[in-house]
């Protein structure tokens, strides 16, 4: 930091107004250093708001309190939006109001409103989380990939290695369709994986996670999964993953085969957890339907179970708030999992 903009005490007349300046230029500069793509994404929240505020008949700037709020509301209840993506459509707005040096339109009121919002959807959320993919779970799908018939032998390696990679690495499904081979490294004998871009990461600074052998669980082994499905593929450049055909019947999946240098697609991550759940007959915790974000869930649950230490799971599931990370701990108390057995 410069000097310039470090106070001093008894600063006459004169140098005040210059470390006001100091201060203007400083950030002026610093609003220039924002990214193009976040650049981007604040001209087009800012015209999304602009063309629902011609619609209803509000000026878009300088913004009144009761367009905001609207333009909230219509968000939340009229297209559904999540409240990151409602509070990063006020960060567009706020932008553009202070890049013409105007006022920003969020008050106390537009704050409060996004907070109640945030509590309407963490409620909604909670009815439709998806359970979580325990070990027991695991067991049941691999079980399942490993007796497969030789028809589903080939979709059965990748998505063994699939399915056990992104549980261990509490993966999203985006960060699962983007790995590539280059991703798995080894540095003086041990393994890692480097997710080179995610939710939490979108300027693609990379986490490299360690990937270590299975010693409880050795059939749940995420490397011996991986080099069982890299054996098939070869170790040729590309995607980590490819995609395969789906022979269907009786609405369940029969066969398949992979197409060779074929990235997969995400819709693919949702049909392997669909598919093997159906074939293995696995049991669906309150009729509700395992998903990829299971996957992460389970992860994350049977970690804390475990004992394992919030910052350090939190740092293999890429995780910025604790607030967010408790919400994947999804166990119901029990007899078997009663705290006071710790202390009594």
């Amino acid at each position: 930091m410069s000097n310039a903009i470090v106070p001093t005490s008894g600063m006459s007349l004169d140098q005040q107004e210059q470390y006001r300046e100091a201060l203007r230029e400083t950030h002026e500069a610093l609003a220039e250093e924002i990214p193009e793509n976040t650049r981007k994404a604040y001209d087009a929240d800012f015209d999304d708001f602009r063309s629902w505020c011609d619609k209803i008949g509000f000026e878009p700037k300088p913004a009144t309190e009761e367009a905001i709020l609207g333009y909230m509301t219509h968000l939340a209840f009229g297209e559904k939006l999540k409240p990151a993506t409602i509070r990063r459509r006020l960060f567009g707005i706020t932008h553009h109001h202070r890049k013409d040096k105007l006022k920003s339109p969020v008050t106390p009121e537009v704050k409060q409103h996004l907070l109640k919002i945030r509590r309407n959807a963490a409620v909604d959320a909670k009815i439709k989380q998806a359970p979580p993919l325990l070990l027991s779970d695991l067991h049941v799908l691999v079980s399942a990939m490993n007796t497969c018939p030789a028809a589903l032998r080939e979709a059965a390696l990748r998505d063994r290695a699939m399915l056990l990679l992104g549980w261990n690495c509490a993966m999203r499904r985006s960060e699962i369709v983007g790995l590539e081979v280059r991703d798995l490294i080894t540095v003086r004998g041990k393994r890692s994986l480097v997710i080179r871009k995610s939710k939490t990461d979108q300027i693609e600074e990379g986490t490299e996670l360690p990937l270590n052998p299975s010693i409880k669980h050795k059939e749940l082994c995420p490397l011996r999964a991986v080099d069982a499905w890299l054996e098939f593929r070869g170790r040729s450049p590309g995607a980590l993953f490819w995609k395969t055909t789906e022979k269907i019947s009786a609405k369940c999946l029969v066969g398949s085969t992979v197409l060779r240098d074929t990235p997969m697609p995400w819709i693919q991550v949702n049909r392997m957890v669909t598919w093997w759940s159906m074939i293995s007959e696995i049991e669906k915790p309150n009729g509700q339907s395992f998903s990829p974000h299971s996957m992460r869930a389970g992860y994350i649950t049977e970690t804390s179970l475990a004992g394992g230490i919030p910052n350090v799971i939190m740092a293999r599931s890429r995780h910025k708030s604790l607030e967010v990370f408790n919400r994947y701990i999804r166990v119901e108390l029990s007899h078997e999992n009663d705290p006071t057995a710790l202390v009594l």
